[in-house]
């Protein structure tokens, strides 16, 4: 096989093609910081592209497998105009960005991209036979949502969700986010499975997180603006992080379910406010003065424990039950 190479960032080439024959002995594309388009279906088993800065865009339908290579670095981006599926070959992205507007399938081959970024441009299934891993998310108002066989995904930096439109639906995929992850007003964070931040934070800055099966969290809650914890009804979140202070701001946890704290729920400011909607709990403490405790539909908490003015206002015909202290 013979080498393409484009000679600067100004050398931009667009290959007009519908069926694309490699041959028996694929050659070489060296982009180096320029740009290379395929305006049709390309399937790389042998090929082998290297992109230093520039951007490879690849028409929907397009194919990694067998010996194929995708080699993207020093601020490359690959642009995926529809599905694209790997099933072979070596797709590297280092200081680099995936953005798909279509599903992405992993079968097999390597995909080397703990050092990308991975944005979607439309609502995106990821689906991997192998751990998931990036060092961002940009979701851009879409949905990430997961195949089956997608055990893990992992993110290096903080993921920051701040828009109902973009949210990932995790299914039985287990979150990794080791930047920890802020819900922002309009924010959503729906768990049906694993969420782990390792030493990072669950920043609750105006949004929701919700609770949609048992679940255990080991990180710990900071609790940063007026949000809601929403735990669907007979389900349990198991919290092992440490207290939250609820701060200057209100705090619901609605929905029905089992919210079971080894350490406090904390009212430690004068405008502290906890509204428990149909919510079991296990330990709330008070640490001043604060707006108090709301209930609007019947809540129990184990263990209330109060030493300083605490103001608990309660809806007609529901109560408020368990031991205070």
């Amino acid at each position: 096989g013979k080498t393409l190479t484009l000679g600067s960032t100004y050398t931009d080439l667009t290959i007009e093609n519908s069926a694309p024959t490699e041959g028996g002995s694929a050659g070489t594309f060296q982009m180096q910081g320029a740009d290379l388009t395929w305006t049709g279906v390309t399937a790389f088993s042998a090929a082998k592209v290297y992109s230093a800065g520039g951007t490879l865009t690849l028409a929907s339908g397009s194919s990694l497998s067998s010996t194929g290579l995708i080699d993207l670095s020093n601020g490359s981006t690959l642009v995926l105009n529809g599905a694209f599926g790997q099933s072979g070959g070596e797709l590297t992205a280092a200081n680099a960005t995936l953005e798909t507007a279509g599903d992405f399938s992993k079968t097999g081959g390597t995909l080397t991209s703990n050092n990308a970024t991975f944005k979607l441009n439309g609502n995106v299934t990821a689906s991997s036979n192998t751990p998931l891993s990036f060092k961002a998310l940009t979701l851009n108002n879409n949905v990430l949502s997961f195949g089956a066989q997608t055990d893990n995904l992992t993110l290096t930096e903080e993921l920051t969700l701040n828009d109902p439109n973009g949210r990932i639906e995790q299914g039985s995929t287990a979150l990794q986010l080791n930047g920890g992850v802020s819900i922002d007003s309009g924010g959503v964070l729906r768990l049906t499975d694993v969420l782990n931040t390792g030493s990072s934070k669950v920043k609750l800055n105006g949004g929701l997180l919700a609770i949609d099966n048992d679940t255990t969290l080991a990180s710990s809650i900071l609790h940063l603006a007026a949000s809601t914890i929403e735990i669907a009804q007979t389900k349990t979140l198991t919290y092992e992080g440490a207290s939250i202070e609820i701060g200057a701001s209100a705090l619901s946890i609605i929905g029905g379910g089992n919210f079971t704290n080894t350490n406090p729920l904390e009212l430690d400011h004068g405008q502290s406010q906890l509204n428990l909607s149909g919510i079991f709990a296990n330990y709330i403490r008070t640490d001043s003065n604060s707006l108090g405790i709301s209930v609007d539909n019947s809540s129990t908490v184990n263990d209330f424990s109060v030493e300083h003015v605490t103001p608990v206002s309660i809806s007609p015909n529901q109560s408020f039950n368990g031991l205070i202290e």
